[in-house]
């Protein structure tokens, strides 16, 4: 997975491929639970603990994936802003700035919406809903 080139070791390539070894399993992972979750709430007749305490441990999975994505500088590969740079008829540069803070400005939205889900789910455990 080491490419040699000029007596540099580069790790590009193993980089991007323990990326995608653990992002694409735990998002499958995080949607089969999602589904397990949402089948036990649609025939409990109402909030339980049980269900309130797995929608948080789901959304905190969420948060720190979307996390751990957004810290990850290997998502967002240099030659894809080239090509769109040529759409967009903008310097790479400027477009890949764009992109990040879009992928940012995303990033925290979603985790701000599973923190008011699992908030909410407690609320509706409380209320009993």
């Amino acid at each position: 997975m080491y490419k040699e080139r000029k007596g540099l070791t580069t790790n590009m390539a193993l980089a991007n491929q323990l990326s995608g070894m653990f992002l694409v399993p735990a998002s499958l992972l995080l949607v089969t639970l999602e589904i397990v979750l949402e089948s036990y709430r649609v025939s409990a007749p109402k909030w339980t603990a049980r269900l309130a305490i797995g929608n948080l441990f789901i959304n905190i999975s969420w948060a720190f994936l979307i996390f751990v994505m957004l810290m990850n500088p290997q998502l967002l590969q240099p030659h894809i802003a080239h090509f769109f740079s040529e759409i967009f008829q903008q310097s790479p540069e400027d477009l890949l700035g764009r992109v990040e803070w879009l992928f940012t400005i995303l990033g925290i939205a979603a985790i701000i919406v599973m923190l008011i889900d699992a908030v909410s789910g407690f609320t509706n455990l409380r209320t009993g809903k």
